[in-house]
């Protein structure tokens, strides 16, 4: 196998997970299911932590 064929395959499966990963945060809903939004909580309690 050439060395620019095995950066091809590697790029774009790259570009395959990072597709995927973007469009799993994007919707939140990984598999159908309603995922918790524990991030923007977590960032709130970060951010109102100063606060007290």
């Amino acid at each position: 196998m050439d060395t620019r064929e095995m950066l091809a395959i590697v790029g774009v499966t790259l570009a395959v997970i990072t597709a995927y990963s973007l469009a799993r945060d994007l919707t939140d809903e990984p598999l159908g299911l309603h995922a918790p939004q524990t991030g923007l909580m977590h960032v709130q309690a970060q951010v109102s932590a100063p606060h007290r």
